[in-house]
């Protein structure tokens, strides 16, 4: 399972909501579960403001369903809107994760 392309964009109509963007891809030959997704939002100097972990039933689109979990050789495009509220973050790093 990996990240493909990822993207962190602010929101034109309000000010502290940001749009995160990415598009998993298993390319495996199996079907494999969702994995969580550890966001962290960093400063200028790659400080960490805050970090956040999303399970699958908090990401994956409506009609996917987290148990049976995600075909062989399949994309899954994802988008979160997130309240930043005034941490006002530049950058960020993405982690995919099995607990």
């Amino acid at each position: 399972m990996s990240i493909e392309s990822s993207d962190l964009v602010a929101d034109p109509l309000q000010p502290n909501v940001v749009k995160l963007s990415a598009l998993l891809h298993n390319r495996a030959e199996y079907s494999q579960a969702y994995p969580n997704i550890e966001l962290s939002l960093t400063d200028n100097q790659n400080k960490v403001l805050a970090r956040r972990i999303f399970t699958p039933a908090e990401y994956l689109p409506s009609g996917e369903n987290e148990t049976n979990g995600t075909g062989q050789n399949r994309e899954l495009n994802i988008l979160l809107r997130l309240d930043t509220g005034d941490l006002k973050p530049t950058g960020y790093k993405l982690l995919l994760f099995y607990p």
